[in-house]
């Protein structure tokens, strides 16, 4: 194999043929196949066998999701998928040139998320008592460095030690092929949408050799855009993901305007808009259109609500879903949810582990009204909402009575630790991992927490984030904030969201109409409230199904709530 590619780098490809043939059958399905169907594809494609050379690209890259999904490790899976880039570069770049967008999807979907497929459909984790006492040691190990901002060399030491007990665990048993989520079937997924949405749109992006593709795909057509990833648009997308960028594009008023930056407010923003939403889909947005977009790469981190259409934000032209992937969406909106109840969580106040926050009894108590005439609400505040308290819930399948899961408190996640990233209890914080381990019953989780949507992203589309754990332990919607959670600021976006719920709204729809709600004055100018401000709203998004069994989507049109 070896000696092939070397032929294949000299560009004697009669030769590299004759050596990747010679060895194809014998290698079978080896761990290093795909090396030999990807060199069969190059030598194909450079004599101009463009259908062989797809073919052979499209085996190596089968192959490699599968031996992807054997792990469940999201650095494993990524490493694997490194190796590959080339690989998955050059059958996209091929497809697009044959104008064929059915392959270029099957190849972006191929390889997303398969982390998270595979916990999504796994039953948990299972230890024999030997490992289940060495991670039990672990974690709290772990914990606790984490609270005390142990010494670096310590804390790696830690951390990879829990990792390989969690790798023990979850290999020790092994995912039957029949309990993986199918591959993407687009006929399959068209039927699933208009049974589910009434107007729907899917906008998919990957990166490939120095583009941006966007997988556009309709009731009746899939197309392709291509915009260049060029210097202004990575500029454009550092801006408006990073940190330190985010109260100079973000807050009311703009500062870019007001210092005579640019000539019309929020310009970064509209252009962004325009180079990521094509020009098609900007014309057909309707209020009640479904917006389902699958992020690639740096736009994981993007508030897609801010997004200008005109005079315009995104979430006021269309109600935005995001999603981790199509497949994901396909299995989630078949799966049941169990009950009706709500379980209200809280922590109020950490000791000196974290600063206060005083506003949660207010933000429990309004839940608790709004949701009272939908179901029974129970509620775990301060020295109830414990880690161990939740953990025994879950044990025992308890939490799979609650239809809503509301989590108010401190929540953190570091993209260079995301091992690290957890939700502070009353008792000790409750690692990512463990939340994944939860069992829930197909419910809405609300992340009323900083960081609950950030993710820390990995090749291959491998994204490690806290509403992506919660999705993997069995819920269908999370709403969470990729930014920090402004407790106070956003008590009405809260009311209007959870009024929405009670009516029996899809999580997506009642969040968009509670943006709605909250920016319907068009009221940009420097005297605007700070409520209104996107650092505010705009890092909120709706991961998930974005549907309520037995109900169509969207309830009552939110369209009504949208002035012009």
């Amino acid at each position: 194999m070896d000696q092939g590619w070397l032929y294949l780098y000299e560009e004697d490809y009669r030769r590299a043929e004759d050596c990747f043939q010679s060895i194809r059958d014998a290698l079978g399905d080896s761990l290093v196949t795909w090396r030999v169907d990807y060199g069969l594809g190059r030598c194909a494609g450079m004599h101009g066998r463009t259908d062989a050379a797809m073919q052979h690209y499209l085996k190596a890259t089968a192959q490699v999701s599968r031996l992807r999904q054997r792990f469940a490790n999201q650095e494993y899976s990524s490493s694997l998928f490194t190796s590959a880039q080339y690989l998955y570069d050059d059958a996209i770049a091929l497809a697009l040139d044959r104008e064929d967008p059915e392959t270029v999807l099957l190849l972006i979907e191929e390889h997303r998320s398969l982390v998270l497929q595979r916990q999504i459909a796994s039953t948990g984790l299972h230890f024999s008592p030997e490992i289940g006492t060495a991670y039990k040691q672990q974690a709290e190990l772990l914990r606790a460095m984490v609270e005390d901002n142990g010494a670096p060399g310590e804390l790696d030491t830690a951390l990879s030690s829990y990792l390989n007990t969690i790798l023990n665990a979850r290999h020790s048993n092994p995912l039957p092929d029949h309990l993986l989520i199918n591959p993407l079937n687009l006929g399959e997924l068209r039927k699933q949408l208009e049974a589910t949405f009434p107007d729907w749109i899917i906008l998919l992006y990957t990166q490939c050799k120095g583009e941006l593709v966007v997988v556009v795909i309709d009731s009746g057509h899939i197309d392709i855009q291509r915009t260049p990833l060029d210097d202004a648009l990575k500029v454009l997308l550092k801006k408006a993901c990073l940190k330190r960028w985010r109260n100079y594009v973000f807050s009311n008023p703009d500062f870019a305007y007001l210092w005579n930056k640019s000539r019309q407010r929020w310009s970064q923003l509209t252009e962004l808009g325009e180079r990521l939403l094509p020009t098609s889909v900007r014309k057909r947005l309707r209020p009640d259109t479904r917006l389902l977009i699958v992020p690639g790469g740096p736009l994981h981190d993007l508030p897609w609500a801010t997004l200008r259409i005109g005079t315009d934000w995104l979430c006021q032209r269309a109600v935005v879903q995001v999603l981790p992937s199509l497949s994901i969406w396909s299995h989630l909106v078949r799966q049941p949810v169990y009950g009706e109840k709500a379980l209200l969580l809280g922590c109020s106040s950490f000791g000196s582990r974290a600063s206060p926050l005083p506003h949660i009894a207010d933000e429990l108590d309004l839940v608790d009204r709004c949701w009272r005439g939908r179901g029974l609400v129970e509620r775990m505040e301060d020295g109830k909402a414990t880690r161990q308290a939740l953990r025994t819930l879950a044990s025992g399948g308890e939490l799979k009575q609650f239809q809503l899961l509301h989590i108010g408190t401190h929540a953190q996640l570091l993209p260079d630790q995301s091992v690290q990233a957890h939700i502070k209890l009353w008792d000790e914080d409750m690692l990512l991992d463990e939340v994944t381990e939860l069992r829930l019953g197909g419910g809405v989780v609300v992340l009323a927490t900083c960081d609950g949507a950030n993710g820390a992203v990995a090749p291959g589309e491998e994204v490690r984030s806290l509403s992506y754990a919660f999705l993997a332990a069995g819920a269908r919607d999370v709403v969470a904030n990729i930014w920090s959670f402004y407790g106070e600021l956003t008590q009405g976006i809260l009311e209007e969201f959870y009024h929405g719920l009670a009516r029996k709204l899809d999580a997506p729809t009642a969040l968009a109409q509670a943006l709605r709600e909250l920016l319907k004055y068009h009221d940009d100018g420097d005297g605007a409230l700070p409520t209104r401000s996107p650092i505010v709203w705009g890092g909120l998004i709706a991961q998930g199904a974005g549907t309520v069994p037995g109900h169509s989507a969207g309830g009552t049109n939110p369209a009504s709530d949208h002035s012009t």
